[in-house]
């Protein structure tokens, strides 16, 4: 979660410029927000080397998955509790 808002491609000095970019605040504030973008003449690259012409690659979709916990056990630190925890994972093949 700690790069959540990453953002590529604006200098620093471009990030308060834009006064309509959300959470400009916070990508002045958080240097490892602003992702450099590299390009094969950062790099000195070939471009010849670099891709296919004319097939450029496209991001269809980005998914952010949350798991949510679907049940909850409060455990002491008894070895009868850590036990019967590894017996239950273990019947319901979660390890092993």
């Amino acid at each position: 979660m700690k790069y959540k808002r990453a953002l590529g491609g604006l200098e620093k000095g471009e990030i308060t410029k834009q006064g309509e970019l959300p959470y400009a605040d916070l990508y002045n504030e958080r240097e490892y927000l602003n992702l450099k973008e590299w390009s094969v003449a950062d790099i000195d690259g070939d471009v010849q080397q670099c891709g296919l012409n004319g097939s450029p690659t496209k991001v269809k979709t980005v998914q952010n998955i949350s798991f949510q916990a679907k049940e909850s056990q409060t455990l002491t630190g008894s070895d009868a509790d850590i036990e019967g925890l590894i017996v239950e994972l273990l019947a319901n093949h979660t390890i092993g």
